[in-house]
This record gives C-alpha cells, sequence and structure tokens, in this order.
C-alpha cells in the first residue's frame, strides 16, 4: 500500500541523513520505519540495518532498544540464513547480549541456543557462549559454567577432562 511505500522511503531518508550526525534518533526513527514498512525483497538489507541501530543502541545503553532491533533484524532473515549467514549470527549474538545487559537471562539463554544450532565455526559460538557464561554466573550455577567452558575447551581441540584431577589442572 501507498502508506506503507512513503514509510519506508521516510525510514530511507533518515537513515541517510543520520550518518553524519552524532544524535541517533534519525539512525533510530529510520530503522523502525524500515522495520514496519520495507517490502519483504528487502528484508537483508534491512537487517543490515537493524545490525548498526542494534550496537549504537548498545553504546547507550539502551539495551531493551538493541535487543528489539538484533531480534526483528533477525526475524527478517531466519529463514534465508545461507545467504546472510554473517548477518544473522552477527543478530542472534547480538540479541543474547542484549538480552542479558537488560536483565532478560532466560530469553538471552534462548537466544545463545539459537547461536549454537545455526553456528557453523566454534569462534561463531564462543561469544554467544560468553553470554552464557554470564547468565550462569548470575544465576550462582557454577557447575553449568564449568561444564560449559569445558565443553567450549573440548571443541577447540584441547581435551579437557569433566572432572580433572590435580595434575590435569
Amino acid at each position: 500500500d501507498v502508506g506503507r511505500q512513503i514509510k519506508a522511503k521516510l525510514g530511507s531518508l533518515l537513515l541517510k541523513m543520520s550518518s553524519g550526525h552524532k544524535d541517533s534518533w534519525m539512525l533510530f526513527a529510520g530503522t523502525d520505519l524500515l522495520m514496519k514498512n520495507a517490502p519483504p525483497e528487502e528484508a537483508s538489507q534491512v537487517a543490515a540495518v537493524c545490525v548498526k541501530a542494534a550496537k549504537t543502541a548498545s553504546k547507550q545503553g539502551a539495551f531493551k532498544t538493541a535487543a528489539r532491533f538484533s531480534d526483528f533484524g533477525y526475524s527478517l532473515i531466519a529463514k534465508k540464513m545461507r545467504t546472510n549467514y554473517k548477518v544473522g549470527i552477527e543478530l542472534l549474538t547480538l540479541a543474547a547480549e542484549m538480552h542479558y545487559c537488560g536483565g532478560a537471562i532466560d530469553t538471552a539463554k534462548e537466544r545463545v541456543e539459537s547461536v549454537g544450532n545455526k553456528a557453523i565455526s566454534t569462534q561463531d559460538r564462543f561469544r554467544a557462549n560468553h553470554v552464557l557464561l554470564q547468565c550462569f554466573s548470575n544465576e550462582s550455577d557454577y557447575d553449568a559454567s564449568v561444564s560449559n567452558g569445558i565443553d567450549m575447551i573440548n571443541e577447540t581441540g584441547v581435551h579437557f577432562p569433566k572432572h580433572p584431577g590435580k595434575l590435569a589442572v
């Protein structure tokens, strides 16, 4: 419809105008307009804009806003992860970090699990697993923290026993 097209064009214009400004309201408003109004064929581009907006919001301590941008951006490309892998993993990992920072521990854990299911390399899982370790520490679940840490070390090819003795430590 015409209204959506106008709002999408306005969002694009705000994004162009925001590139030289220190004020991020134009970036956030433009991203929000595109999220709600851009045509489906522009999903990849909007997801990339969501990464930028989420990172900017996180630097300003607006964790819930950053999480919203990350989650929405990922939802746009979730079914097209093969062609948008790098952006998709970045959005999922950002979402995990931002939900954790915003106090939504269970949601952060869900995003980390999604990264684990979608990631194709150990390196892509490490950043998200750092969030998981923070979640476990926040909940005083040190056994899960140690277990997860050992699993990640093993994934790198360094084998570490589940129940190490003094010699292994």
